[in-house]
């Protein structure tokens, strides 16, 4: 048996405390070994920003789980002869090709994939072609938003394909292929530009809602969007 005194049970009691706060035990063991209030104040509020810091990220995965939800939703729904019109947020900024250098800026640290969503190009001059029953190629890619990018510091490579801000009409689609898919898939939204009168002025974007699979093949259901009609990018605070 052990006799603690008073003192070892309130030290122990504020040891317990500042583990709760998940303050490392190498900070506590400052705290004592120093005896310094102002060493005490120092690491407390490095531990108020590291949690703080914390919280914006769970904030910001909070919002993109809950979009990633919506999209799911509204794959799930009869959107694939719908065509809208919609607003972009600012520029996207796809890549189809990534060389060693990006590949080293966009590390796991960086966060980049928590923005980012697959997407695929459909060129314009298909889009603004005649409306046939054929196979047309098309090309897979990851996309971000130009001030996700620029948040981090990470400058547009030369490489990216780069879809303005603006008004485009979109739609669902779902394809089996990455490389080819038929035409009167996307002939609603053809369609309806001719119908309107309206040109596209960008190569399709747009992101990846889920992956299926059907008879053991992947199904991708991507909302697809094309510009037509530019408007000056959005600042970001």
């Amino acid at each position: 048996y052990y006799d603690y005194t008073m003192e070892s049970l309130i030290e122990l009691a504020y040891i317990r405390k500042l583990r709760e706060y998940e303050v490392p035990i190498q900070s506590i063991q400052k705290i004592f070994a120093d005896n310094s209030t102002s060493d005490t104040l120092s690491i407390l509020r490095e531990e108020i920003q590291d949690l703080e810091q914390q919280i914006e990220t769970l904030h910001k995965r909070l919002r993109f789980l809950e979009m990633e939800r919506s999209h799911v939703e509204e794959s799930m729904q009869i959107y694939h002869e719908k065509v809208s019109i919609m607003d972009s947020v600012d520029e996207k900024i796809d890549f189809y090709t990534i060389d060693t250098s990006l590949a080293a800026q966009l590390k796991p640290s960086s966060a980049f994939y928590l923005t980012q969503t697959p997407v695929i190009c459909i060129a314009k001059d298909i889009l603004n072609g005649p409306i046939e029953d054929r196979i047309i190629p098309i090309k897979a890619g990851i996309g971000t938003y130009r001030f996700m990018l620029e948040e981090r510091n990470i400058p547009v490579p030369s490489s990216a394909a780069i879809i303005p801000n603006g008004t485009f009409l979109s739609m669902m689609v779902t394809i089996t292929d990455l490389e080819h898919m038929n035409m009167q898939q996307i002939a609603p939204l053809m369609q309806y530009a001719k119908d309107h009168h309206l040109t596209f002025l960008s190569d399709t974007t747009g992101y990846l809602a889920r992956i299926e699979l059907k008879d053991n093949r992947p199904c991708y259901h991507f909302r697809i969007r094309a510009c037509i009609e530019i408007k000056p990018r959005k600042q970001k605070n």
